[in-house]
C-alpha cells in the first residue's frame, strides 16, 4: 500500500481539496472565520483528505489481493463521514487550545462546525467514489488483456503441437529420398515413376489424415 503512496497522488488530493474550499468560501463562511483564522477550514480539509487517502488506497490493496470490492468499497465511503467529524474535530480543538478560545464560545459556534464536517466528507466521498470507479474499470481492463495474451499463449501452444505431430508423422528423409528416387525414374524413364509418385502422394495424405485426427481430438470436449 506503501508504494501507492506517491507525492503525486498526495500534491493531486491536496490540490482538489484546496480548490474546493476555495470555491465554497465565495458562498459560505469557512470555518474560523468568526476566529480570524480562516486557515483552520484548510487544516481540517486537508488533514482529513490525507487520512482519507490513505484509508482508500488501503481499500484498494485490499481488493487486489482478494477481497469483495462491493462490500469494502461501500464501507470505505461510509468511513469517509465519521473521519471527517474526527478529524475536523480534533483540528478545531488545536486551534481553540493554540487561541485560548472561552468553550462558551466554541459551544456557540457548533452548528459551523457540524456544517464544515458535513461538507468535507461529502466532498471526500465523492472523490473516492471516482478513484473506485476508475480501479474497477482498469481491473476489468487488466482482466480483458490477461485473458487475451492467454488465448494467445494457447493458440502458440497449439499450432506448435501441431508441427510436432507433423514432423512426427512425415520422416524429412524418408520424404527427400522418395522424391530423389522418382527424380531418377523419370530422368531414365523408368516404367514405374508414376507409380512411385502415386504411393508417395498417398502417403502425404495419409500423414495429412493422421495430424487432422489428432486435431480433431485435441479440440474435442476436455
Amino acid at each position: 500500500m506503501l508504494h501507492a503512496l506517491t507525492w503525486r497522488r498526495v500534491v493531486i488530493t491536496q490540490c482538489i481539496v484546496a480548490t474546493a474550499v476555495l470555491v465554497e468560501s465565495f458562498e459560505y463562511e469557512l470555518l474560523g472565520t468568526w476566529l480570524g483564522h480562516p486557515s483552520l477550514q484548510y487544516v481540517a480539509m486537508s488533514l482529513t483528505a490525507f487520512t482519507l487517502l490513505v484509508v482508500t488506497l488501503y481499500a484498494d490493496s485490499l481488493v487486489d489481493r482478494g477481497a469483495n470490492p462491493r462490500l469494502v468499497y461501500p464501507l470505505t465511503v461510509a468511513f469517509s463521514f465519521p473521519a471527517a467529524f474526527v478529524v475536523t474535530g480534533l483540528a478545531q480543538a488545536a486551534y481553540f487550545a493554540v487561541l485560548a478560545v472561552p468553550q462558551a464560545a466554541a459551544d456557540a459556534r457548533r452548528w459551523v462546525f457540524l456544517s464544515t464536517a458535513e461538507d468535507i466528507a461529502l466532498i471526500c466521498a465523492f472523490g473516492m467514489v471516482i478513484y473506485m470507479n476508475r480501479r474497477t474499470a482498469e481491473r476489468m481492463l487488466e482482466g480483458l488483456q490477461a485473458a487475451e495474451l492467454k488465448r494467445l499463449k494457447l493458440e502458440e501452444q497449439l499450432v506448435e503441437s501441431r508441427l510436432a505431430t507433423a514432423e512426427a508423422q512425415v520422416d524429412p528423409g524418408q520424404l527427400l529420398a522418395a522424391l530423389a528416387t522418382i527424380r531418377d525414374g523419370f530422368s531414365r524413364s523408368a516404367p514405374d515413376a508414376h507409380a512411385r509418385l502415386d504411393e508417395l502422394v498417398q502417403q502425404l495424405r495419409n500423414a495429412l489424415a493422421r495430424t487432422a485426427r489428432g486435431e480433431h481430438g485435441e479440440a474435442g470436449p476436455r
